[in-house]
């Protein structure tokens, strides 16, 4: 019961580090501004979250395309 314990305590721990943090377009890196701008052409960006995996940091746009569909890049 005590490893179970210990493992339960050490996942809500970590949770909130690996959760993204909402960074501001300004720190966006200009590489992934690009891909994203590419990827969904007309996206209207209304939050930016970076986190990082498997030691990169990982940039994912949300917003709304042209259409007004939400878009998650």
């Amino acid at each position: 019961m005590h490893v179970r314990t210990t493992l339960i305590a050490l996942m809500m721990t970590a949770s909130p580090a690996m959760a993204g943090k909402e960074v501001a377009m300004e720190e966006v890196p200009t590489a992934a501004r690009e891909t994203a701008i590419n990827t969904a052409p007309g996206l209207d960006v209304d939050r930016i979250e970076v986190e990082e995996e498997s030691g990169r940091l990982v940039y994912e746009f949300e917003g709304r395309g042209p259409g007004g569909g939400r878009i998650e890049v």
